[in-house]
């Protein structure tokens, strides 16, 4: 029976963390603008924007874009949904899309 719970214990630390996604850090390519954005965006109270964060299929990704505007700003050959890109491709779109003077909430509101 222990040999059975350590094998099960062994495969369940495989796993990635169900929270894998979240990354703590800000990754090196990306503004600091950008990141505290995305935070005050989809960090829900945490110090790490959400890149998978799904709300009813309407709104999504770290920067929390309408899939509408996601579909307009999107580059071809990236996902039709912001929270099945990579986090690198959605910071592009989130580039596009100040280009392209989108809004978003916390930068309308100075929350970021």
């Amino acid at each position: 029976m222990r040999r059975v719970v350590a094998l099960v214990v062994a495969f369940l630390s495989m796993a990635p963390p169900a929270d894998a996604h979240l990354t703590a850090e800000k990754p090196p390519w990306m503004s600091s603008f950008a990141w505290r954005v995305a935070v005050c965006e989809t960090g829900k109270g945490h110090n790490h924007p959400d890149y998978k964060h799904n709300w009813r299929g309407r709104y999504g990704g770290a920067w929390g874009w309408a899939t509408s505007t996601w579909q307009l700003d999107a580059p071809t050959g990236l996902p039709r949904y912001p929270w099945l890109a990579t986090p690198r491709q959605q910071y592009r779109v989130f580039q596009i899309g100040m280009r392209r003077h989108r809004y978003w909430g916390c930068i309308a509101n100075r929350l970021y």
